[in-house]
């Protein structure tokens, strides 16, 4: 990835989400009435620059709703979230230098990687006299040059993966956002997201992703844990994985829902 135009100031966290809570409303014809769900529960976390922090929880706990929110696809029914010290609110400056892949990224059906590509790059910004380079590029890396003039709707779930992951670094973005990257990959794509990760580490760039349990410890520094959209746990790797409600959730047993931070130390 080339060098990065922007810049943290100095003593300012990449990304700081306080109080954070998502509720959504659903109404019901038949009763006509309103149902109310918190999806996410008064979370709050800091990411310092270059710091990789794991969004770890069971199926249903909110992480790709929390990822959603702090890159901008959803807005919060209340708290904040600065990203390099911008107000989500403010999304223009907020999200300048933020790549994401998040679900399965909107595409014309017809359209192949190289048509999107070229469509989100320009919507983007990127100069034109760049922008086919940095496109063979991000394809090259993800092992999808055979595949850059096949239409999107023949990819199979890993090959969309690897799309939405290009499309993420196409903008050689400061801050990833990923919900579970290697999920849906087979083993070559895995590794392929590995070298990213281990790249993006190098370079000092942040990372916020949801990810597995067994997975967590190899890049994370930090990990936020989610049970019913509330946080239980969160800190430094190894603290995080002997708190007593982490050690439950990993057993299948039930959790307290108490949010607490461990120490770091």
């Amino acid at each position: 990835m080339r060098a990065s135009a922007l810049l943290v100031g100095k003593g300012m966290n990449a990304i700081e989400v306080d109080s954070l809570t998502k509720v959504i409303s659903k109404h019901n014809p038949f009763t006509r009435t309103t149902d109310k769900r918190m999806f996410i529960d008064n979370v709050s976390f800091t990411a310092e620059k270059g710091e990789f922090i794991g969004i770890l929880g069971t199926n249903g706990s909110g992480k790709t709703i929390l990822l959603k929110l702090v890159c901008g696809l959803m807005s919060a029914t209340s708290g904040t979230i600065m990203i390099n010290g911008f107000d989500i609110e403010d999304r223009r400056n907020a999200l300048k230098g933020v790549g994401c892949a998040i679900d399965t990224p909107g595409y014309y059906t017809n359209y192949t990687p190289t048509d999107m590509l070229l469509y989100n790059g320009r919507l983007r910004g990127i100069p034109s006299s760049t922008l086919k380079a940095e496109i063979h590029n991000v394809l090259e890396h993800l092992d999808l040059e055979e595949w850059k003039d096949v239409p999107l709707s023949k990819f199979s779930k890993g090959l969309m993966k690897k799309y939405a992951i290009a499309s993420a670094l196409l903008s050689d973005p400061d801050i990833l956002i990923l919900d579970e990257p290697s999920s849906g990959m087979d083993q070559k794509g895995r590794m392929i997201i590995q070298e990213i990760l281990f790249d993006m580490k190098k370079e000092n760039r942040t990372v916020i992703m949801s990810t597995h349990f067994q997975e967590v410890s190899q890049h994370c520094d930090k990990a936020v844990v989610l049970d019913h959209g509330r946080c239980v746990a969160s800190g430094v790797i190894d603290k995080v994985m002997e708190h007593p409600n982490v050690v439950r959730m990993r057993s299948g047993q039930d959790i307290y829902l108490e949010s607490k931070e461990v120490s770091d130390e």
